[in-house]
């Protein structure tokens, strides 16, 4: 049986063995808040073959396969058991149209291990990089037969193709680990993505001299910086932690030298900036990117900054992990989708126009002047938020507007004055503001105030030019008595 968790506060299953022996490929989803399961797609009837043609395509029944959830809509399913031996497929499956659809692989059971594919696997785990669009496998096996793997592998969900990272290509694959430097082959195991650049791996088996005997300890791979479907592999390092406290944890590997068996061809690039030979698709990792009035292809940030000050550009697609987007005075056009995972991106006074999916994860969107066009989806996960300044916008005004959109998202306002209560008007295709202000009472107030200090000020000169007259008039009067009695 294969699990991942989705962004519907629940998990996915797929297929799976009974007590019988009987192999299932039916999808199921169980709901965390309510506690119940949802049948999704599949039938009741098991040991089906995979159908790699035709309308009913599908993997058919299986067991040790790995699925991992790579949109709101969809998850990816890789290798597995079948009664006949492992399978190489990749598959994709969409929950909302119930349709399967095979990325690569062939009919072939117990395909063997190549310069350019892993080959037949079960018992392994892939980890999806949503920074990438890409998942990476590590270890397995290939058949019921033979030992384990230890090598790691990245396969593109946009170009489709398998990258070997690290591990060894031979054809024997009873990988005895040197715990200084590397592990040896592993299946049935535990790991996680602790950051982009950092893989924990966990116990599993390990085939030694043709007995299984169970692993307990702690892998960690490191990769200076991520690789991408985009440039060439790097080297990765590997360190290790055993659960015996007497051991010590190495936060670099010993000398590498010919007889490791975990190999690879390039060097580790350093923390700045990487551009790929092939293309103009920057990497940008603890650095700052300034961008100017030109036209980028893909851009993938890492724990880094990226403006753009009066500009006026197009960017085939960004990717952002932990890092800052930061639109000022400019007009940005996205061809491709947005990933923000960790991220904050900032719109004041800007024009920010996605051609395809917003996708959001943990991330900040702030509204400071401006507006985003998203043609596509906006997927919004867990612990997103948009934060709009109330003075830069006026009431009832857009400021964002998208095809259409998943998933929870909160709104919150800055800058709001006291006699206002701002409100969000969300409807499938956009997200406005309207501010519901005490402004017409409060005019007439203020028009009221003036009115009575004017009046004020106009009976208080009539009462002096009175009273100046009145004292003229007394001053005309003594003179003309004083003018008698002379």
């Amino acid at each position: 049986m294969s699990m991942c968790l989705d962004s519907y506060q629940s998990f996915l299953i797929y297929g799976g063995k009974l007590e019988d022996g009987d192999l299932f490929g039916d999808v199921w989803r169980f709901n965390l808040t309510s506690k119940k399961w949802n049948f999704i797609w599949g039938t009741k009837t098991s040991n089906r073959q995979p159908q790699l043609s035709g309308l009913n395509k599908s993997p058919g029944g299986l067991n040790f396969g790995t699925i991992v959830v790579d949109t709101p809509d969809s998850f990816v399913l890789y290798g597995g058991n079948t009664d006949d031996g492992a399978v190489d497929q990749v598959w994709k499956f969409t929950t909302s149209s119930n349709q399967w659809e095979l990325l690569s692989g062939s009919d072939t059971f117990n395909g063997a291990q190549n310069m350019s594919t892993p080959g037949s696997r079960s018992g392994h785990v892939i980890l999806l990089e949503e920074y990438s669009n890409s998942f990476v496998l590590f270890g397995g096996q290939g058949n019921t037969t033979n030992g384990f793997f230890n090598d790691v592998w990245r396969f593109s969900l946009d170009d489709l193709v398998w990258t070997h990272l690290v591990g060894n290509l031979s054809t024997s694959n009873n990988f005895v680990a040197d715990y200084d430097r590397y592990p040896g082959g592993v299946g049935f195991h535990s790991a996680a993505f602790l950051n982009p650049t950092e893989l924990i791996t966990f116990g599993g088996e390990e085939k030694y001299n043709n007995a299984l005997e169970s692993s307990n300890r702690v892998w960690l791979l490191e990769f200076e910086k991520p690789v991408f479907p985009s440039t060439t592999s790097s080297e990765g390092s590997v360190s290790t932690q055993s659960s015996s406290p007497e051991d010590s944890f190495s936060d670099t590997p010993k000398d590498t030298s010919s007889d490791n068996p975990i190999e690879s061809s390039n060097s580790i690039a350093s923390t700045e900036t990487t551009e790929s030979a092939e293309d103009d698709n920057l990497i940008i990792v603890d650095d700052d990117l300034v961008l100017e009035d030109t036209d980028y292809d893909n851009i993938t940030l890492i724990n880094s900054t990226m403006e753009g000050n009066d500009v006026d550009l197009s960017i085939d697609s960004i990717d952002s992990f932990n890092s800052t987007i930061i639109y000022t005075g400019s007009t940005v056009n996205i061809v491709d989708d947005m990933k923000l995972s960790e991220s904050t991106l900032t719109i004041e006074n800007s024009n920010v126009e996605v051609n395809g999916n917003v996708h959001l994860i943990e991330s900040i969107i702030n509204g400071n002047g401006g507006k985003l066009l998203i043609t596509g989806c906006l997927n919004a996960g867990e612990d997103s938020e948009i934060v709009i300044d109330a003075s830069k916008y006026e009431s009832g005004e857009v400021f964002m507007e998208f095809g259409c959109m998943t998933g929870n998202i909160t709104v919150t306002y800055t800058n709001v004055p006291d006699s206002c209560t701002p409100e969000t008007a969300q409807d499938d295709v956009s997200l406005a503001m309207i501010f519901n202000c005490d402004q017409g009472t409060t005019k007439w107030w203020i028009i009221t105030i003036v009115a009575l200090a004017v009046v004020l000020v106009l009976v208080s000169i009539v009462v002096l030019i009175r009273i100046n007259m009145l004292n003229q008039e007394k001053e005309m009067e003594n003179l003309a008595v004083s003018m008698n009695n002379a």
